[in-house]
């Protein structure tokens, strides 16, 4: 005998499965996924000649550990860990470990003034603060002086230089030191950690904090959760934006500290790819010896780093063989055509423009030169172009320009104005707090920006950048791109200088190759090809460009040198016509 259904029972399973708790998105998920499905996937850390080599089986078990000894020193829900570490096997396996168990990881930049790295470790109220041997006299001076009140534990991660071997009897450092092998050791008695059971947690659990680079003004704290930083690794892994599979070699050219490594760990977990973190140096012929060593097929960097490996192959052709490159990510700053077409050219390598902010977890567009179908039908000169272009916002990222009364402006490739965004990953999906002339849930960037019909967003300057000369604009970052056409050219600022008549002035900063020299008459003779009289800089210094602690050049220190020079403008210059 048959049952009687009820044709409300299937309707009746099914709304109780349309409301069971969706499954959250961890970091927990993108570690393991990797040690699943490319177990012996290599990970090689630091140069030399004795680099660290795992996969990500081995690391999976070495996090297990680590988490196992940070739970057992109680770090755990909303916890707050600091690090001052440099691209090292340590800052890896503590990236993953501290969010894992729902704490937060505070990669503190060590390029910052020991006024503003103390100020980072209070504000992110660190409780324990791992740190490399080399900045030990830093944090022991810090700690003594009462200036890190909130840290419980230093734990020094490697050894120390022989200079600082504990003389007299006594071990140097902050109060308490430890090394990293006695932390884990306190954990030895747990016997194998590697079914280390991390802890349930919810999607909105903040796993990270960062700071702002500082460059205007005192470095403003930003929280990443699990939910951002998983939907920015899946928006980094899209064929659109970074191309990322298992198949590919990346090595990140930035520190931690440069917003969690722009993500690339957490990419690299999720897709099995092999990862090669640099160490210490960022060095141009270090990080080329890596790429050949590894045979990295994607690297990403800010555009300085790009500049210097250009310089360093150009320097000695043959010395450099790289032959498995094929995508280089730039970002932090625009790249020129001719950066791109050598990087085309020498080394069959699609260079990617892309533009980001600490803000947005961090990478916000990607550049590509082909994206879409539309693109095959255009001429090739035209398609390079584009790398002139931020790109396309990742998906769930909104992004409009404004006029100076908030109205929104059309995307005609021409209308410039301020770019503000909003999505899932800003802020670390924490909605912006409303800033005057702008709705609630978009955020101002700062930088101004024009966007095209096809959604291509051209940074033309930061907000801060423009230079305002006799009531028009002029683009310090389309100045800047001209001068670096320059073969002698190896790096360049312009900034704006006070003028008694016009306001504003350009003053054009230029790091030049040994050997080589330029006049400010050569100079303006190569912007006049393409520019007007008015918005050439009126001044030329040949000298050293301060780089901020993410490798970006320093405008902010710029304008502070040439102030404490009583730096003017030559007497009698004048834009002219």
């Amino acid at each position: 005998m048959f049952r009687s259904v009820s044709p409300q029972a299937p309707r009746r399973a099914y709304l109780a499965a349309v409301h069971t708790p969706l499954q959250p998105l961890l970091l927990k998920s993108l570690l393991l996924r990797g040690a699943e499905i490319a177990p012996h996937s290599p990970i090689v850390v630091g140069g030399g000649a004795s680099p660290t080599r795992l996969d990500w089986a081995a690391l999976r078990d070495r996090i297990a550990r680590l988490g196992a000894a940070l739970d057992g020193a109680g770090i755990g829900l909303n916890a707050r860990v600091g690090t001052l570490l440099w691209s090292d096997l340590h800052h890896l396996e503590l990236s993953f470990a501290v969010p894992l168990l729902g704490a937060m990881l505070h990669p503190a930049n060590p390029r910052l003034s020991d006024d503003e790295l103390a100020y980072t470790i209070a504000a992110a109220e660190d409780r324990l603060l791992f740190y490399d041997p080399e900045f030990e006299p830093r944090i022991e001076a810090l700690a003594r002086a009462g200036r890190l009140p909130t840290v419980e534990r230093f734990i020094r991660c490697g050894p120390l230089p022989e200079q600082r071997g504990g003389g007299n009897g006594q071990l140097p450092g902050p109060p308490g030191v430890e090394t990293w092998e006695r932390f884990l050791g306190a954990d030895i008695d747990r016997g194998d950690a590697s079914g280390f059971d991390w802890p349930d947690l919810d999607e909105s659990q903040p796993a990270a904090i960062c700071f702002t680079g500082g460059t205007t003004g005192t470095p403003k704290q930003v929280v990443y959760t699990h939910r951002s930083c998983c939907l920015h690794t899946l928006g980094l892994a899209l064929t659109d934006t970074m191309s990322l599979s298992g198949t590919d070699t990346i090595l990140p050219a930035v520190h931690f500290f440069h917003a969690m490594a722009w993500g690339i760990p957490y990419a690299a977990a999720m897709t099995g790819a092999g990862l090669v973190l640099p160490g210490r140096s960022l060095a141009p012929e270090e990080l080329l010896h890596l790429m050949i060593e590894a045979r990295v097929t994607l690297s990403i960097g800010v555009p300085t780093v790009w500049l210097l490996m250009r310089a360093a192959i150009e320097r000695h052709p043959d010395l450099y063989p790289v032959r498995h490159l094929r995508r280089v990510f730039c970002g932090g700053g625009a790249p020129t055509l001719e950066l791109s077409e050598f990087f085309r050219r020498r080394l069959d390598c699609e260079l990617i423009h892309s533009w980001g902010m600490t803000e947005l977890n961090p990478v916000g567009t990607s550049g590509r030169e082909i994206a879409v179908v539309e693109d095959l039908d255009l001429d090739p000169i035209e398609r390079r172009e584009h790398i002139l272009a931020a790109g396309r916002p990742l998906p769930g990222l909104d992004a409009e320009i404004l006029d100076d009364s908030g109205r929104a402006l059309p995307h005609d490739g021409e209308a410039v104005g301020l770019l503000v965004v909003r999505g899932p990953c800003v802020l670390g999906g924490f909605a912006p707090t409303p800033t005057e002339g702008v709705p609630g849930g978009w955020m101002p960037t700062g930088d101004m920006a024009s966007i095209d019909p096809r959604g291509r967003i051209l940074i033309r300057d930061r907000e801060k950048d423009l230079i305002k000369s006799g009531g028009e604009w002029i683009s310090s970052i389309a100045l800047e791109r001209l001068i670096l056409s320059i073969p002698a050219v190896r790096l360049v600022a312009v900034v704006a200088r006070p003028h008694p008549h016009w306001q504003e002035r350009p003053v054009a900063i230029v790091e030049l190759d040994a050997g080589h020299t330029l006049t400010l008459a050569t100079l303006q003779a190569h912007l006049g090809a393409s520019l007007p009289r008015w918005q050439i800089p009126d001044d030329l210094l040949l000298e050293p460009i301060p780089l901020t602690g993410t490798g970006k050049i320093d405008k902010k220190r710029i304008r502070a040198l040439l102030d404490e020079r009583g730096y003017r403008l030559p007497v009698g210059s004048s834009p002219g016509e």
